[in-house]
């Protein structure tokens, strides 16, 4: 079964956030112009719905961050923050990191007054995607650091 919807993702990151998310229920992801599509393997009504909710809530976290690039010393860290309302009641959202857009971390991370940092320290040079979703409505937000 397909899921659609008319938003155009960027497929690196479609796939990394339907992946963790619904693992091997999903059977992959196709963009094109005219929209995105979840590919399902296992057509639950369950992951029917959060195949959709993954879709229309993509970008829909608002996330800042420090900086656009760090140094890869070990020792500069970059930092994308998310305060955005949708998270303010929750105790913990989802976040993976991609690294040149393989899976490179993931994990929960704590809510704090209404707020979550994920913090960026590295020594590996590359493109870093940092994407967090919350866990129940699937609302996501994403920003990239490049690390020199």
């Amino acid at each position: 079964m397909d899921i659609k919807n008319s938003i155009q993702v960027p497929p690196m990151i479609l796939n990394a956030l339907t992946q963790n998310i619904l693992s091997s229920a999903a059977s992959g992801i196709s963009t094109g112009p005219y929209g995105s599509t979840i590919h399902l393997s296992d057509a639950t009504l369950q992951n029917e719905f959060i195949a959709e909710a993954i879709l229309n809530g993509f970008e829909t976290l608002a996330l800042d961050q420090d900086v656009t690039s760090i140094q890869a010393d070990g020792i500069e860290a970059g930092v994308v923050t998310c305060s955005d309302p949708q998270i303010a009641a929750q105790s913990n959202v989802n976040y993976l990191v991609l690294l040149d857009g393989i899976e490179y971390a993931a994990g929960a991370a704590s809510v704090t007054g209404g707020a979550v940092e994920i913090e960026l320290i590295t020594d590996t040079p590359g493109t870093y995607t940092i994407i967090i979703w919350h866990k129940t409505t699937y609302a996501s937000g994403y920003k990239v650091i490049e690390a020199a």
